[in-house]
């Protein structure tokens, strides 16, 4: 879903790059999961693991801005919500000081850690913190032609304003949100580099000693089973949510799977898959 929305409403090159993906397994027993005759383009079995023809890099705020470029959307930023309250049919959106900001039926929360603080009976949400390293690519380190992930990840070239660069990680520092880069968390990232590319780590590890190598900080949002919390957690009320590390994979999917229950049309994942990242398995025996 999320390759059909890329094809669809993205610049192939600039805002990403179907260029497949190579997973290296090393040490890792667990065979691949079965995914039939379609699965080819995802995972292709090499000597020293998968080739996955259908991945590649994407930047995510080019994505979200053509989705709030639709027609009839309206983006008002800005804006912090303090609490929503029931309202007759609706909800009412808040400020701190109880000024009405919005009100509607229909309210779908999602604001990663945040949603919690605006949920009547809020979902276990758990903060990890990832950085990123970057810097823009120079002619005389070779790279590889194409992204490569198992322990951490590689990505040799992806377009940005000053020119072309690579990025590689990312940490995991469960339960922390600060978003300063650290020094430690470079070395973090190298030491990660290592063992997925030695030669790249060898080749970039003098711009990490000079502290030439750049950094990306965020915080992920994930659930206590490390999956989605998507549904409805009041009438008129609804959460997408706890998506991880996975949020490309699975916001568009989110959104397509509320949609067809807001419409009762056919849910575009198998029942089982869809109650997996129900919001309702949180909310079992409490109140609602």
């Amino acid at each position: 879903m999320t390759l059909q929305q890329a094809t669809e409403r993205l610049v192939d090159g600039a805002d990403w790059g179907r260029t497949g993906v190579f997973e290296r397994r090393a040490g890792d027993a667990r065979p691949p999961a079965d995914l039939g005759e379609d699965g080819r383009p995802w995972h292709e079995p090499r000597a020293d693991g998968l080739w996955h023809a259908a991945g590649g890099w994407i930047k995510p705020a080019a994505l979200v801005r053509s989705w709030l470029a639709e027609p009839g959307v309206t983006f008002r930023g800005a804006t912090q919500v303090d609490r929503l309250v029931p309202e007759g049919a609706g909800w009412h959106a808040l400020d701190a000081q109880g000024r009405s900001l919005a009100e509607a039926e229909l309210v779908i929360v999602a604001a990663a850690l945040d949603s919690a603080a605006l949920l009547p009976t809020p979902p276990a949400l758990n903060a990890v913190r990832g950085q990123v390293s970057w810097q823009l690519r120079s002619d005389d380190v070779p790279l590889p032609d194409f992204p490569v992930n198992g322990n951490g990840h590689f990505l040799p070239s992806v377009p940005l304003a000053g020119g072309v660069a690579w990025l590689t990680g990312s940490t995991y520092g469960r339960g922390e949100t600060a978003v300063e880069p650290r020094t430690v968390d470079h070395a973090a990232n190298l030491d990660r580099l290592r063992s997925l590319l030695p030669e790249v780590a060898a080749a970039l590890e003098p711009a990490f000693a000079a502290g030439a190598v750049q950094a990306w900080c965020g915080v992920r949002c994930a659930s206590s089973d490390r999956r989605p919390l998507v549904g409805q957690v009041a009438p008129g009320l609804w959460v997408s949510t706890a998506m991880g590390s996975r949020g490309l994979t699975f916001a568009g999917l989110a959104a397509e799977l509320l949609a067809a229950r807001l419409h009762a049309e056919p849910l575009p994942l198998p029942t089982r898959l869809a109650a997996a990242i129900d919001v309702a398995r949180q909310l079992a025996g409490r109140d609602r």
